[in-house]
């Protein structure tokens, strides 16, 4: 092994294994960070598209508990895990009875990627969330 190594042939060898592991760290790299960016996305269009459709539930009926109700099933429907959908957060304001002026909803979604589900302590570095505040004007 040795003599092939030492000649021509085995430099080649040499060269060919090293640009295989750069390109299998490339592919992995790409691989990784590809769903880590749709899923950063896809949370601020959630957020957008949920904020809306709650704004509009309540300027229909001014009901609060049917705006939470509304958004609950439609983050459901988005895909979220109820883990997800439980740290989610829809805040009317001003707080407090009375007329309300907005509402701002923050949607929290945890990034799926091969690694960070082995990794257990990357867990807390995959959250990402995604805050929109709409106007409950007439």
């Amino acid at each position: 092994m040795r003599t092939v190594l030492n000649d021509e042939s085995g430099q080649v060898l040499r060269r060919v294994f090293v640009y295989a592991v750069i390109f299998a760290l490339f592919i992995l790299l790409i691989v990784e960070l590809g769903p880590l960016a749709w899923d950063r996305f896809s949370v601020s269009q959630t957020a957008d598209d949920t904020a809306n459709s709650a704004a509009n539930t309540y300027m229909s009926n001014h009901d609060e508990a049917q705006v939470i109700s509304d958004v609950t099933t439609k983050l459901k429907l988005s895909g979220l895990t109820d883990e997800e959908v439980r740290q989610c957060q829809i805040l009317f304001l001003p707080p407090g009875p009375g007329a309300k002026l907005s509402l701002k909803v923050t949607v929290v979604m945890y990034a799926r990627s091969y690694l960070l589900e082995k990794i257990g302590f990357l867990k807390k570095l995959s959250k990402i969330t995604a805050t929109k505040e709409v106007g409950l004007t007439k």
